[in-house]
């Protein structure tokens, strides 16, 4: 009980906005104290020493920020890189244990651990190498969507306070190579071995990910096969693998053992076993760098053979609870991470739901339903965390836990520990590649299945508490009363949908997708996707990472009208994965050249409908000489309900702006303005910003881009004028909210989502 009130104040911890003042650490003292001189009273202690403990370490993170006046600036680093390199034809990725920084000669303090880029011709870099290196960096920074991946938080998690990219320089240097016996340089040597082995197999990044926990070769397309059979866990180094691999160990020494009177005579056979197999649970979790998975079993198999060696037996309760308060102990973070949570709840809830049970059935109706009770007990956390969970995961499971764990494991742990003699290391990683070859012909044919995926809404945050009750009466052991009633407390989750608009209400979302443009017009049944955001070099596009998961999050599933204003990238980069995923019913675009495949309908001055009360009207381009001719051909948005308006602008400049003012005068005045260009001094004319008269003017724009949008020039002519702003960048995502008596409310999600691990950067105009 102890380890989950800690737990639990661990999580009230991470729900701050802000850290409180260091003087509240001084209370970790008495409450050590009364913890040791009142044992009766540690149940009361848990939750404030939880608290503490997340403050504590909170602190610490943040003392090492990077300084203002070092954001993209050239500075000079020294550290270590401390994991593996992901390379591609574009850039090798890493993070650097830094040493020390250097500006213009002057060591100054920073972050401890950052993440870089280095782009072009990358030298040959290893893990563990210590290099000196010419970066510009800013502080870490994600965007900020409903409903999409808060990478501030995935880079809080590992220590990460800055990012940037390695420039190119003379002063980059190699000062001492890795050292040989380091955990990640025998962890890629590992990994360059595999590569050898396998230099053409499509299951390569799956063998890593087993080996030695290196997930970064794993396509999009075996990403969404093991997500719709729900095995993805398989491709992390789980407890489920470090168990077998210390179990498989314990029983082949004691077997080995028993037979050598000599060694009997120096230590009892079963107390050797209990030290081989905890050696090399931890050699395995080593291999996967001590994810947090790897972590909890190798804790469990410490305490279990502890006891063993110390003649003592610890029952589950006790086990779990130990490695619970250990992970958090050695790093409150973890709690921060969905695999902490899955990893514990799968565990809890099967030893929950086979205690006092009669075994019945065979072997594989045993093994069936622990898949059945882990599938049930996390669809809850799948569905707030990621809006869909596997309807096959069970049967799946059945198959490819058993298939992996006792087949493609064993060959690859003994194709590594060969390795050196290549005839045969290679063979046997070979054998375990092909394994996964077989197996997934059995995985695709599941995920193929029509209703394979269940996908839904984000649920209203309350129904996840009678979620769990239903769950735990679903799941209780054999003769628990009323176990019918769980579907009454878990329909909450499925059925209650967000809030719908009604007549003349509208919601207009502008998201945040860095450098770039994409917004969301909702009336009370009908949807409208201005632009979609940028799409990169790398595959990474905006549609799929942003737009669609904030559709999704709404209950979304089809869209009337996708807008596309003109062809730049940054605005159309997300289209195709929008078309793909998504039913639309109408295309207008401002780039007919690039929307061939949308079947899209060129937008031009005059286009009008009715939408719920809401009306929509294009204002520009004002004629055919507009068509495709990039900025200036930007379809103009306008809309309205009863006195209250939102003009949306594109790309247009000084000359468009011009026309504007000159046809439409009155017509143009606005409540609220997405600013023409991001904000760039070629558009946001004197004349334009008075005749549209906006209260608020809303910049597309991404944190510290290089184009300094929105620029000074640009803000001083909208503040002269009276007009409030916000960045998007700065922001996050803005909502823009008119309800039937026209009463304008504005939303900043960087606000109302605010944790302490985010950077505090908006604008001073909501402040």
């Amino acid at each position: 009980m102890f380890a989950l009130v800690f737990l639990l104040g661990v999580s009230l911890a991470l729900q701050l906005p802000e850290l409180p003042n260091a003087y509240w650490l001084w209370l970790i003292l008495p409450s050590v104290y009364c913890l040791h001189k009142f044992p009766n009273s540690r149940i009361f202690l848990a939750l404030p020493l939880g608290l503490l403990w997340v403050i504590a370490h909170g602190l610490w993170y943040l003392s090492s920020e990077l300084p203002d006046e070092l954001i993209k600036q050239d500075i000079l680093v020294n550290g270590k890189i401390a994991t593996l390199p992901e390379s591609d034809n574009l850039q090798t990725r890493f993070e650097l244990d830094v040493i020390s920084i250097k500006h213009q000669g002057q060591l100054v303090d920073g972050p401890k651990r950052i993440r870089l880029n280095w782009y072009s011709k990358t030298p040959e870099i290893h893990a563990g190498q210590q290099w000196q290196l010419i970066v510009r960096l800013k502080p870490a920074h994600g965007m900020q969507n409903p409903g999409g991946f808060d990478y501030e938080k995935w880079l809080f998690e590992r220590g990460i306070r800055a990012t940037g990219y390695v420039r190119k320089s003379d002063s980059n240097v190699l000062l001492q190579d890795s050292n040989i016996f380091s955990v990640n340089h025998i962890r890629e040597n590992l990994k360059l071995k595999i590569q050898d082995f396998l230099p053409n197999s499509e299951f390569r990044g799956l063998v890593l990910a087993l080996a030695i926990g290196d997930r970064s070769q794993i396509n999009d397309s075996q990403w969404q096969v093991l997500t719709a059979t729900g095995t993805n866990h398989l491709v992390a180094i789980s407890g489920l693998h470090i168990g077998l691999v210390a179990g498989g160990v314990y029983f082949i020494f004691l077997f080995l053992l028993k037979r050598s009177r000599r060694l009997l005579l120096i230590i009892p056979a079963y107390k050797a076993a209990a030290i081989a197999a905890l050696t090399a649970a931890f050699i395995y979790a080593m291999l996967a760098g001590f994810a947090i998975p790897t972590q909890r079993a190798l804790i469990m198999i410490a305490v279990v053979m502890s006891g063993v060696l110390a003649n003592k037996r610890f029952n589950y309760s006790q086990i779990i609870s130990f490695a619970l308060l250990a992970v958090l102990l050695i790093d409150p973070f973890s709690a921060m991470s969905m695999g902490f949570w899955l990893s514990f709840i799968a565990v809890a809830a099967i030893l929950y739901a086979m205690q006092g049970r009669l075994k019945t059935g065979g072997l594989w109706w045993q093994w069936g339903r622990v898949q059945w009770v882990a599938s049930l007990a996390l669809a809850p956390i799948l569905i707030f965390a990621f809006q869909s969970f596997s309807l096959i995961s069970p049967l799946a499971n059945i198959i490819a836990v058993p298939w992996v764990s006792f087949i493609t494991v064993p060959l690859l742990l003994v194709g590594l520990l060969f390795s050196f003699f290549e005839p045969l290391g290679q063979g046997l990683i070979f054998l375990a590649s092909q394994s996964l070859n077989i197996l997934w012909v059995i995985l695709d044919y599941f995920a193929g299945m029509r209703f394979s995926l269940w996908q839904q809404f984000t649920p209203q945050t309350w129904t996840l508490f009678p979620a769990l009750i239903g769950i735990l009466l679903a799941i209780a052991p054999r003769g628990f009363p009323a176990r019918y009633l769980s579907i009454i407390f878990l329909l909450p989750l499925f059925v209650v949908k967000p809030e719908k608009l009604v007549q003349n209400e509208l919601r207009f979302s502008l998201l945040d997708v860095g450098q770039g443009l994409s917004a969301v017009v909702q009336t009370a049944n009908h949807v409208l996707v201005y632009d979609t955001g940028p799409k990169f070099r790398s595959g990474f596009n905006t549609g799929e990472a942003v737009v669609l998961p904030f559709l999704k999050s709404l209950a979304i599933d089809k869209l009337d009208v996708l807008l596309i204003s003109h062809g730049d990238n940054d605005h159309i980069g997300g289209m195709n994965s929008i078309l793909k995923e998504i039913p639309v019913d109408t295309v207008f675009s401002g780039a007919m050249n690039k929307t061939p495949q949308a079947n899209a309908k060129p937008c031009f001055a005059g286009q009008q409908w009715n939408w719920d009360g809401v009306r929509f009207e294009i204002l520009h381009p004002l004629g055919a000489e507009y068509i495709d001719k990039g900025n200036d051909g930007s379809c103009v948005l306008r809309v309205s309900v009863g006195n209250r308006t939102i003009l949306l602008t594109g790309d247009i400049e000084k000359k468009v702006e011009h026309k504007l003012v000159e046809k439409y005068s009155d017509k143009i005045r606005a409540s609220i303005l997405v600013a023409p260009h991001h904000g760039s001094n070629t558009s946001s004319t004197t004349a334009f910003i008075e005749t549209v008269e906006p209260d608020w003017v809303l910049f597309p724009a991404g944190y510290v881009n290089r184009f300094k949008f929105p620029t000074e020039k640009v803000l001083s002519r909208y503040k002269a004028v009276g007009t409030q702003y916000l960045t998007t960048g700065e922001s996050g995502a803005i909502e823009v909210s008119f309800d039937k008596e026209q009463a304008l409310s504005i939303g900043v999600y960087r606000l109302q989502n605010k944790r302490f691990w985010h950077r505090s950067m908006l604008a001073k105009a909501v402040q």
